[in-house]
């Protein structure tokens, strides 16, 4: 249909207060003719929303959002497009516009059942205008004619409000879970946070959405969000604590009556520690190296190996202790890692032969422990003991007796032939929970990793 005239108003009306808004002027349009083809029926099937873009700024409770979405119409006649868009309570809008041809359209205010008499109005005369308005203390209406056939239109708002808070945790959502302005699944969403504070932030988590955090310092977060073809039925929703402690510490509880209700404890240490704060630690890599170990799996733990060493602090120490029919250790005893430069070519140099004897691997290992430092030993195997106590419940008493106090040590399978009995003993009896062993992963193929759950 051929537009006689391409003007378009961009209007706003809120609900009316016991004070009055002041009115907006505006010049009577100049008679028109009729157009030769009546409209066609409006209706919203084949409008979509191509993205919507949310941006969050958060500084010290004032939180400022901006939405920013694409309304497409793919069907062949034109739409008008008629959606709700839900606020949170207490939400002051800063900002409406809509886009047309790249063209930014600003809103105006006015009192709402003035808005609604030029918009009536400018529709009978077959203009196109928008108007978004406030229905509700939670809620802004927005009405968009006519959209034409394979055009689109973009429509940006944005709000601030005060973030609650409750016993230094605080709490923002971003309602979508109401339905009001689509039925219909997002082509794309992304949602992106950025939360500045003068205290230190501690916890951060989302319980709606899977979000990744890149904490940039003590006071500064970004979290993002992003998925292509999302209905949105759960409000998105982030808690983040702040504290002056060096662990921050969060509680949250609900009880509905008659039942014992439950909690949830959030607890996240600085992100930035000083130095002279730091605790030393050892760190000793038993490794099987037996025949069994060949190919991938000899591969794949000594790049494992490496890469251990390679995120300890200079001040850390570190030995490696390689076992197969007998026992082999890197250093005489733990060294300072800035002193154990040469640890990946020995690493390197192992080769695959020979026996199991885990009992000597772990004994010779923890007779390097320092009871002054915490010490955690990362034992990796792919085998039963086929060597020195090769007895289960024998080897796990000798090993028990000798670990000192200070000492963790974990357990990591590898293959199809672990004795899971034994790696979930020596986790569980010192310091770490017991292992978990699952089938190897698409990935490795051949890996049955066990670790602390």
């Amino acid at each position: 249909m051929k537009r006689i005239l391409m003007t378009l108003m961009f209007l706003v009306g809120l609900l009316a207060t016991a004070q009055p808004t002041a009115a907006l002027t505006m010049t009577p349009p100049p008679p028109i003719e009729p157009p030769l083809i009546m409209p066609p029926i409006w209706q919203m099937e084949g409008l979509r929303i191509a993205y919507q873009s949310v941006d969050v700024q958060i500084a010290n409770q004032i939180a400022t959002t901006r939405i920013d979405q694409l309304f497409v119409n793919d069907g062949d006649g034109m739409l008008e497009g008629v959606y709700l868009f839900p606020l949170p309570v207490g939400a002051t809008v800063t900002e409406l516009t809509m886009w047309i041809d790249g063209v930014p359209i600003e809103s105006k205010i006015l009192p709402r059942d003035e808005a609604r008499e030029i918009y009536d109005t400018i529709v009978r005369q077959l203009r196109d205008p928008a108007l978004l308005e406030y229905v509700g203390t939670e809620a802004i209406q927005a009405n968009v004619f006519p959209i034409p056939a394979k055009e689109q239109r973009r429509i940006e708002i944005e709000y601030q409000q005060v973030v609650t808070a409750d016993n230094g945790l605080i709490h923002y959502t971003y309602p979508q879970s109401t339905k009001l302005y689509t039925n219909l699944p997002l082509d794309r969403q992304n949602i992106r946070v950025e939360i500045r504070s003068n205290q230190a932030l501690r916890t951060v988590y989302s319980p709606s959405h899977p979000v990744a955090e890149n904490r940039l310092s003590d006071f500064h977060t970004v979290l993002g969000y992003e998925d292509t073809n999302v209905l949105a039925t759960a409000d998105y929703e982030l808690y983040y604590g702040v504290a002056a402690e060096s662990i921050g510490l969060n509680l949250l509880t609900y009880k509905e009556e008659g039942q014992d209700g439950f909690f949830l404890l959030l607890a996240a240490p600085s992100v930035v520690v000083d130095e002279s704060q730091i605790v030393a630690r050892d760190v000793i890599f038993v490794m099987d190296t037996s025949g069994s170990m060949a190919g991938e799996k000899m591969a794949q733990a000594q790049a494992a190996a490496v890469s251990l060493v390679e995120q300890l602090r200079p001040f850390d120490r570190v030995n490696i202790v390689s076992f197969s029919t007998g026992v082999r250790t890197f250093l005489p005893a733990l060294t300072p890692v800035g002193d154990a430069a040469e640890y990946p070519q020995f690493i390197n140099s192992l080769e695959a032969l020979g026996g199991t004897n885990i009992s000597q691997a772990l004994l010779v290992a923890l007779e390097q422990v320092d009871e002054s430092r915490p010490t955690t030993i990362l034992f990796l195997t792919d085998g039963l003991p086929t060597e020195g106590i090769v007895e289960v419940e024998a080897l796990l008493a000798a090993v028990d007796q000798s670990t000192p106090a200070n000492v963790r040590l974990f357990a990591f399978g590898v293959g199809d032939d672990v004795d899971t009995f034994l790696l979930d003993s020596l986790t569980s009896t010192h310091r770490a929970p017991p292992a978990m062993c699952g089938r190897a992963s698409a990935l490795t193929k051949r890996w049955i990793a066990c670790s602390p759950r």
